[in-house]
């Protein structure tokens, strides 16, 4: 088995030069595997060992016995333990989740405080297989085949190619103590029917089923990798101002495409589409027309430029202008800098003010910085939501902006010292009428 574990850590390159790795240490047959061999692989390849036990509360005691044995383990091995725990069920219940996903997330939160170069977490072949199944049978693409990925971001699996029998064996060869948990026995949930039923089926087909789909799953992670970076090429070439240009990907495979229109869907939705709608936005490419999406969002292609609409927000904003004197203003006294976002120095500006919506081609150079940007640009840096851009209100003279909403002042209006006469701007909103705005 170790020289299984070897092979993946070179074939994945997973340590890279790691100065400090910490094992997820649940205290079951495989963390304690993994514990134990990065235990002795430590001096090998020069890295600082801790582990890290989250306890989720779920099981009464019997958590409270996984968290002093894995205390008690650690200890005998001479490794640095940090134990972190929530209450499970509770955060599940308020959050209307299932209890695996309030525990997988609440555990993978704790992760991410944990200051370490890399977590290695004991997944195997044997989880990888189960997962696949599980992807299978609720519907899924060529990245759900792909499995459990051996190595994403800090998370490494140095027994992604080991099977659970395999790693029982390395723990009985090297008199090693684990605990067991009590709801693996119990096919209350879809993965323990899978393990239970599912998989031993497939043994007497092949015994070896683990190490085949094992095998199955790296390459489709592979070809998986290839289509995803084709796709991310051709969704930067086909991006143009917010929208996808259907020219730049119709001669493109539809794996490529449906991978493009996936891409552009969670950028503008903040979630990933379902199946459905992906095929649905791959037809609307080569038809055209309109389509109705989640969220009250709609798609439409026209003249070849396909973009996805945010719902029209409700909102009427009331502008008002206040004319006055500067007093709010001089070098010895300090201005609330909201006050500032919202005053402009009359006296610069060339013709009256206006408040009208954004324009095509506005752009704004804001207080104290030396950079013009258009408005996209900035309502992308400040994340206004797309439905709101073209309702929300703006100032503006004979030569442009000199205000924008949520945003801020330009620097040729801003307020100084120096400042003699200013404008004041309020801003009042409803949420019925339509999106109009009126001028105080």
């Amino acid at each position: 088995m170790i020289e299984k574990i070897l092979k993946t850590l070179n074939d994945y390159s997973m340590l890279g030069g790691a100065k400090k790795i910490t094992v997820a240490l649940s205290g079951g047959a495989d963390s304690v595997a993994l514990l134990n061999v990065l235990n002795s692989l430590k001096t090998i390849f020069n890295f600082e060992l801790d582990a890290a036990h989250f306890n989720h509360k779920i099981r009464g005691r019997e958590a409270d016995r996984d968290e002093n044995f894995c205390k008690d383990i650690c200890k005998r091995m001479g490794v640095n333990l940090i134990v972190g725990s929530a209450d499970v069920p509770q955060i599940a219940n308020e959050k209307k989740q299932s209890i695996e996903l309030a525990a997988r997330e609440c555990r993978y939160a704790f992760f991410e405080t944990l200051e370490t170069d890399l977590v290695a977490t004991a997944h195997t072949a044997s989880d990888n297989i189960e997962t696949l199944i599980f992807n299978i049978a609720r519907g899924t693409g060529l990245t759900g085949l792909g499995g459990i990925p051996a190595k994403r971001g800090k998370y490494i699996r140095p027994l992604i190619s080991c099977t659970r029998q395999e790693i029982e064996r390395y723990c009985e060869a090297n008199e090693l103590e684990y605990v067991n948990d009590s709801t693996n026995d119990i096919d209350e949930c879809s993965r323990n029917i899978i393990r239970h039923k599912v998989i031993p089926a497939l043994k007497e087909i092949n015994p070896s089923v683990e190490n085949t789909v094992y095998n199955c799953s790296s390459l489709y992670a592979s070809d998986n990798a290839c289509l995803e970076k084709a796709a991310a090429t051709a969704y930067k070439m086909a991006l143009k101002n917010g929208a996808i240009d259907t020219k730049v990907i119709a001669d493109l495979d539809v794996a490529i495409v449906s991978r493009v229109l996936r891409n552009y869907y969670s950028d503008i939705c903040g979630s990933a589409a379902d199946l459905k709608h992906i095929m649905e936005l791959v037809a609307l490419c080569e038809k055209g027309g309109t389509i109705s999406l989640k969220g009250k969002r709609t798609a439409t292609n026209k003249n070849g430029i396909l973009k996805i609409e945010e719902p029209l927000k409700k909102t009427e904003f009331s502008v008002k202008l206040d004319f006055a004197e500067n007093e709010f203003f001089d070098s010895t006294q300090k201005v609330n800098n909201l006050l500032l976002k919202n005053m402009i120095d009359c006296d610069k500006l060339v013709g009256e003010p206006i408040v009208r919506r954004r324009l095509p081609g506005d752009t704004i150079k804001l207080a104290k910085t030396n950079v013009t940007k258009t408005f996209k640009k900035l309502y992308n840096e400040y994340k206004i939501p797309l439905g709101e851009r073209d309702n929300l209100p703006v100032v503006a003279d004979n030569k442009g902006p000199v205000w924008v909403y949520k945003i801020g002042v330009s620097e040729r209006a801003r307020v100084t010292d120096e400042t003699k006469n200013v404008c004041i701007i309020s801003v009042d909103t409803n949420s019925h009428n339509g999106g109009r705005i009126n001028n105080g």
